[in-house]
């Protein structure tokens, strides 16, 4: 018998070790990240001036208008100065075609009390966080319940890429 049980043990412990190996790695990963935004305010990371859009136009408008104009996948939706909600591309891809003119954005956003929200003082590090927890590309930056900004994922990540670069 060409591959016996030693054969098979060594190829578990093989599997085992790079497991190990793996997660060691990403172990290493993540607090090099959290050293790296560590002291760094959500507020030297946000969009500022994000594109908002009001909660009664058709999703038909929120494509054509907004959604094709910029690379973005997620707006605050805004009402009367206030945080309403946050409309995202996911939201969109839940409404079939046809009844884009006919649903608003208020209909398949998420709204502001079900949202998680960061304020601008707050630790990068623990922003990515709760990102990560959540699985959200983006979380809207308040002060008093209006928008301040918002911090995107891909900013982060921007922000670590040139960190990275230029030591």
């Amino acid at each position: 018998m060409i591959f016996g049980t030693g054969f098979i043990g060594g190829l578990w412990l093989a599997f085992i070790g790079w497991f190990l190996n793996s997660a060691s790695i990403q172990s290493y990963q993540q607090v090099v990240v959290q050293d790296m935004l560590e002291d760094v305010p959500v507020s030297r990371l946000m969009r500022p001036n994000p594109p908002t859009v009001p909660p009664d136009i058709p999703v038909s408008d929120l494509v054509h208008n907004h959604m094709m104009q910029t690379d973005d996948h997620a707006f605050p939706v805004i009402e009367q100065g206030v945080l309403a909600g946050l409309v995202t591309l996911e939201d969109v891809r839940g409404v079939s075609r046809s009844a884009w003119d006919t649903t608003t954005v208020r209909d398949i956003m998420t709204p502001a009390n079900q949202l998680m929200t960061i304020i601008a003082e707050e630790d990068a590090a623990e922003t990515l966080n709760k990102l990560m927890q959540r699985d959200v590309g983006q979380l809207p930056v308040v002060i008093e319940n209006k928008l301040a900004g918002l911090l995107l994922r891909r900013d982060i990540i921007k922000w670590l890429q040139l960190q990275s670069e230029a030591v």
